[in-house]
């Protein structure tokens, strides 16, 4: 489990925040929600981009991060999923025609500010 921080909101830096750990160090965090997974969605035969009206999906335990068809609608992804959620994930994405495609085992850690992301790419197969 990472460090617990303290954090403060600096006028002057905003969108910052700067942090403070149990053993005094100081960070100097972005106030924006990371990503703990980011999914591109391909074809698995020739590559090209496949995520438009997909439903994307992350599971870690209870916690459920989805992205329904009709936001993937205008977009080919990347697709973000788990903002500052870290854990241990599946990814489900679904499209017809293509089978459905999962992958389990995602680790998402975090660092001292943010959770790091993690590139995941599924590739769709007919």
């Amino acid at each position: 489990m990472p460090t617990r921080l303290v954090c403060l909101t600096l006028a002057l830096l905003l969108p910052a925040v700067a942090c403070r750990s149990p053993e005094g160090i100081n960070y100097v965090c972005t106030d924006i929600a990371v990503p703990g997974i980011r999914v591109i969605v391909v074809d698995s035969v020739s590559g090209a981009a496949a995520g438009k009206g997909s439903i994307v999906v992350g599971r870690a335990g209870a916690y459920v991060d989805s992205l329904p068809a009709i936001w993937t609608a205008s977009s080919d992804g990347p697709y973000p999923l788990a903002h500052e959620h870290p854990g241990t994930f599946t990814v489900t994405v679904k499209r017809s025609p293509y089978r459905d495609w999962s992958r389990t085992g995602i680790v998402v850690t975090a660092d001292q500010c943010h959770v790091r992301t993690v590139d995941v790419t599924a590739r769709l197969q007919q």
